[in-house]
Formats: structure tokens, sequence, C-alpha cells
């Protein structure tokens, strides 16, 4: 059984629900607990000490954390191994590693898992910590505010589905030629004209003349069966201010009573619902377009990667052609960030980017998988000459001087390609070929 130092008098009572951001820090060097709680206490977070893995179960269990700094290294248990204890119970806790020196593929392993970053412990150690911890914070700060904007229009979209149950509705009778005999006096409260000036001008002055077609239509429809109503969907009134609003309605006729000797149309001004429903969808694509892309690089992400390498392959086993998964891994990226900065390293991941996109065609995929760490799915292959084009076509635009604050960087790249389906016959196998093969 593994000595270590208990951490209970080290974490001192906290009230629940302050609003602060709770970091648990695994670690067992007792020394680097006290630096490290001094540090981000300064970011303004509250932080729970756990030298163990055990201890770290416990705590997880009697707190609510919303940050896990993990050291690898523990005396009871390994780091992925407390990552499979916790996995049933806190399947969505976000984490960072901290690593030795020299430790930097333990660290990709745990990057592989869902780790927003790793800080490997060497003289930048105390400088890089706080960082990385904050921009996870940032990270997570955005992530919550999409969840809280997802939960918003799905609200909206109940109160759009009501808005019209308290509008004014207009009506008018009017005749085959269109002119109005009678108008509701709500039309100068929903178009801004009095009811005798809206007869005098027609109901063909009214209407926008794209939608005139689709009203001969349901008149006509609705002269085929009498008393019957026909319902029209959307069309636009003229407002007295020249603007037009979104109608919604039904026509019936009812010639035949002579009380009535025409064509009635009950309509409602559904204007703010149609915006309503516009700004919808225009949230809901950008929030599926922030769902399956990097936002640095604006490049397809890891989820939609996958999709797409999937339609790849069933395409290709419909043809019987190849398609070709080329891996990029950008040596000594690290060395850049430390040196340079994460900004400059976040603006030559973007020019990165925008070289690979003119390495391909149309038809292919780049995507960012985390880090940097590049993919490519190259489709209708039928041999390996083409792609070998590719990769030379890459390598040398990558071997360009990339110029970053007024810096002028030359980086190398690692590659490693497989085929379907000589390399494997399904997207798990052929990724892992690939990354073997980098």
């Amino acid at each position: 059984m593994p000595s270590y130092t208990s951490t209970k008098t080290e974490n001192a009572p906290h009230p629940e629900g302050n609003g602060q951001f709770t970091v648990l820090l695994v670690e067992d060097d007792r020394g680097i607990r006290n630096l490290a709680k001094i540090h981000l206490e300064r970011l303004g977070c509250r932080l729970l000490l756990a030298a163990s893995g055990h201890e770290a179960v416990d705590l997880l269990d009697e707190h609510a954390c919303d940050l896990m700094l993990l050291d690898f290294g523990l005396p009871d248990m390994t780091g992925q191994q407390l990552l499979d204890e916790i996995s049933s119970r806190h399947p969505l806790l976000p984490f960072l590693v901290t690593t030795g020196h020299g430790s930097e593929k333990v660290a990709v392993e745990f990057m592989k898992r869902g780790a927003l970053d790793y800080v490997i412990k060497d003289e930048s150690f105390w400088k890089n910590l706080p960082k990385a911890v904050e921009r996870a914070r940032d990270h997570l700060a955005m992530v919550r505010r999409l969840e809280r904007a997802k939960e918003a229009l799905r609200q909206s979209e109940e109160r759009y589905r009501a808005l019209t149950e308290n509008t004014n509705d207009v009506t008018l009778i009017f005749d085959d030629n269109f002119n109005v005999h009678y108008v509701s006096p709500s039309v100068e409260r929903v178009l801004g004209l009095p009811p005798d000036e809206f007869t005098s001008n027609g109901l063909t002055k009214a209407l926008h003349s794209s939608d005139l077609p689709l009203y001969k239509q349901a008149v006509e429809q609705a002269a085929t069966a009498a008393g019957e109503t026909v319902k029209i969907d959307n069309f636009r009134l003229r407002h007295q201010d020249s603007s037009w609003l979104n109608m919604e309605g039904q026509v019936t006729d009812l010639r035949h009573l002579t009380s009535v000797q025409g064509l009635v149309l009950n309509c409602r001004d559904i204007t703010d619902r149609v915006e309503a429903e516009n700004r919808l969808r225009e949230n809901q694509d950008r929030l599926k377009h922030l769902a399956h892309h990097d936002p640095l690089t604006n490049l397809p992400n890891r989820t939609l990667f996958k999709e797409r390498l999937n339609q790849a392959l069933a395409k290709a086993r419909r043809s019987g052609e190849q398609v070709a998964i080329v891996f990029l891994d950008l040596d000594r990226f690290k060395k850049i960030n430390d040196t340079l900065g994460h900004e400059a390293g976040d603006q030559l991941l973007k020019d990165v980017a925008a070289r690979l996109r003119t390495c391909i065609r149309q038809s292919d995929t780049v995507a960012r998988l985390g880090g940097d760490e590049f993919v490519l799915v190259l489709e209708e292959i039928n041999q390996p000459g083409p792609v070998i084009t590719v990769a030379k076509k890459i390598l040398s635009a990558l071997a360009q001087p990339f110029v970053i604050d007024d810096y002028e960087l030359y980086i190398t790249t690692s590659i490693g390609i497989s085929l379907f389906p000589s390399d494997g016959d399904e997207a798990t196998g052929l990724m892992k070929c690939a990354d073997v093969a980098m």
C-alpha cells in the first residue's frame, strides 16, 4: 500500500454555491500543491486539494467541481485509472494534465481521452499553469454560454408557437375581380389604413405581386367547393407605411349566401412569427456550425471529420474506389507556444489551416483534431500516386516561411497515410494506421 500525505487539513471549508470557479488539484507533491494553490487563487479560483486518486474520488463525490488538474503519476493509481474510476459518475468533468519533463507522449494520450490541455513541469511551469487554467476557464465559460443559448432557443420555440394567439384578425369580402366590398375595422390597426381607403384601393393593390398567383390559386380552389375553407400559409399585404406584412389566412366561397354574396378572407399578421422563425433558423444554423467546426481555424472538428470519413468510405464501397487518410502533426509546435506565446501559436495554426485548404480539392476534407494535429480525407482515389502528390504539395506549402508578429517561422511536418481498403475497411482502423505511419 503506497504511503502519501492526506490533504484533509489543506482543504479549508468553503461555502458552496458562491459562483467561484472550482478546481480540483490532484497532486501528490505537497510543495507543488501549496504553490499551485497560491497561483490559482490569485486567478479567483477556489481550490480543492487531493494527494491521491482515492482522495480525488471522495472530493468529487462531496463537491461540485468545474475543472480537474491531474498529475498522471499518483501514489495509489495512475491518472488513467483515476479517469476510469470517475468516468461513470462524472463523465463530463473537464480536466487538464500536468506531466514531468520528457513525458509529453503520456500527456498526448490524455489529450486523446479528452484533456483540454497539458502543462509540462519544467522551468516555465508556474508561468504556464495559470495560463492553461485561465484558457480552460474561458473555454468552459463559452461552452456554458452556448448551452444557455440552446435553452433560450428552445424556450423561444415554445413562445413562437403562441405568437398568433392574440393577434388581430382582418376579415374582408371581395368578388371575382378582387374588388373589396367589406373590410373589418381591425384593418386600420393591422395595416394602418382606414376601412374605406382599403376598400377603394382594392385587394390587388394590397397584395404583393409575387404572391398574387398563390392567392388566385387558393381562390380558385375555394370556388370549386362552396363553403369549404382553403388555407393560405404565407402571403404579404402592404402596410400604409409601404412595408410588407406577412399574413396567414383562409379563403371561403360564400357567394351562395345572400347575406354575404362574396369570397371571404380571414387573415392575421404573422410578421413577428416569421421574423422570429428566421432568426431561430439562423441561430440554429450558427449553433450547428459551432458544434461541427473548430472555433480557432473554422475547419471541421473531430465530430464532423468522422461523419465525412464514414460517408467517404460508404461511397467508396459502392464505387470500388479508394479513400486516403492523411495525418499531419506540426513538429516542435510546443516550442513556438513556449517562446512566442499562445497567441502566436494560434495564429500559426490558422495560417497552416489556410494553406492546407489550398492543397486539396473541394470534394476532399481537411479537419483539425485538436492541438497541432490535422487530418485530411481524400476521396475518389484510383491509385496511390495522387495521394503522394498531395502529400508533397502539403510539405511544400508548409515549408514556406510563416510571418507572425514580425517573426519569420519555418516549420516541419510529420505525415502518416493510410488507404482504404488496403490498410483497413473501417474508420477507426484506418485512423490508427495513419497515426502509426506518422
